[in-house]
């Protein structure tokens, strides 16, 4: 048992080392934007920077696409190259905040891990350059927190750093713990 709980502290400290893992439960009130535009929102976005992930360690251009649903639900696709090759991963997300608030709740099913779900609040966005993102998933008595920085272009312009920054603050992730992608695809 002492070993299984030293592997388990271990395994938490590396984690936390790597990305946002911590004792507790996902915060529900993170500021997300108001008047929300889904519509607006959906297409295509680059992952201009993020903070460390596993499952992205070996892959490099990280993208996503949203595309609206009929039923209102948004389409996810992500994706990246790994060794050349894309490997992506799809599934959807849906509006669960008060009404007009860039507040979801993703979910994928991940081969090997199963049903996966994540809140993804939208902190900032202009809709046509960029967007702060915060994310949050349970992991028994754990959660695991990341942000994204997305942007329409493979590079964000140097102009949005400002509002960027101030996002990420409120957020309460540290900005230093965001890494740039390479969008060189």
């Amino acid at each position: 048992m002492f070993r299984l709980l030293s592997a388990l502290c271990l395994l938490a400290l590396v984690a936390h080392s790597q990305a946002g893992i911590s004792f507790g439960k996902c915060p529900t009130n993170k500021d997300a934007v108001k008047n929300f535009q889904p519509e607006q929102y959906v297409g295509f976005w680059y992952q201009a920077e993020a903070t460390s992930q596993v499952w992205q360690y070996g892959g490099k251009c990280p993208v996503a696409d949203y595309t609206l649903e009929e039923s209102g639900r948004v389409h996810v696709k992500n994706s990246m190259k790994v060794f050349g090759s894309e490997l992506s991963q799809e599934g959807y997300a849906e509006l669960v905040g008060e009404s007009g608030e860039a507040r979801l709740n993703v979910v994928f099913e991940v081969p090997l891990f199963g049903h996966r779900e994540a809140s993804y609040f939208v902190l900032d966005t202009d809709y046509t350059n960029y967007s702060v993102v915060y994310s949050c998933s349970a992991i028994g008595p754990m959660k695991a927190e990341f942000g994204y920085i997305l942007s329409r272009q493979p590079t964000l312009d140097a102009s949005l750093s400002e509002k960027i920054d101030l996002a990420v603050e409120k957020s309460g992730l540290r900005r230093a713990a965001f890494q740039k992608n390479k969008q060189d695809c």
